[in-house]
């Protein structure tokens, strides 16, 4: 049965890839942010010396933080993709409910809790400014935080040291002690690694 799936199992495997196939097919965009945020991710996991455990939670978040949307008409996400401006206030409403109904999804699987608990903070910005439920600053769990950083950069459609001038000035949820871990990650000339790369979940 599901509820016994574990990370080892090829059952879990094969949960996360149709998952991931079902985001591209609904949204392409969306599907490339949550490849290229897994390959990012791994590169931060790597240069911060995250713990095995810590590393695939930031995984698993990177690669379903969305998983929600699938649910919504996909010309209101085109909208709020394009420019959230434009979307009606009920529409806004649909949109930010979904950190809490992606975590809600991922509840059948215990090995997932952790990550859903990554996904429900990710758009919680570090002034209180964010949704769903206003956190601010330490409030914040940090690896959301960094998760909330990488979505932003590989949301880009063509990524590029501009972006990390954005997150460094304070653009972005403006997480200040991120940018120190960008110089770490940038100098090591490791960014232009995420277009294009692999989708592999595993660790490595």
């Amino acid at each position: 049965p599901l509820m016994t799936l574990t990370p080892e199992s090829e059952r879990f495997d094969f949960g996360m890839e149709v998952f991931s196939r079902m985001l591209s097919a609904y949204h392409p965009n969306l599907g490339n942010t949550a490849i290229r945020a897994v390959a990012a991710c791994k590169i931060f996991g790597e240069a911060l010396e995250l713990s095995s455990s810590e590393r695939q939670h930031l995984l698993w978040a990177a690669a379903l933080h969305d998983i929600s949307l699938v649910r919504i008409d996909r010309g209101v996400v085109n909208r709020w993709l394009r420019d959230p401006g434009k979307s009606t206030h009920e529409e806004l409403i649909l949109i930010k409910r979904h950190p809490e109904e992606s975590q809600r999804i991922l509840q059948f699987c215990p090995a997932l809790k952790e990550a859903g608990e990554l996904i429900v903070t990710h758009h919680e910005h570090w002034d209180g400014t964010g949704y769903p439920a206003g956190l601010k600053m330490e409030m914040i769990p940090w690896l959301s935080r960094l998760l909330a950083v990488v979505i932003y950069y590989c949301g880009k459609p063509s990524p590029d040291p501009q972006t990390v001038k954005e997150i460094k000035a304070g653009k972005t949820p403006s997480y200040n002690d991120l940018r120190d871990w960008l110089d770490i990650v940038e100098s090591m000339g490791e960014l232009k690694k995420i277009d294009g790369a692999d989708w592999n979940l595993e660790m490595g």
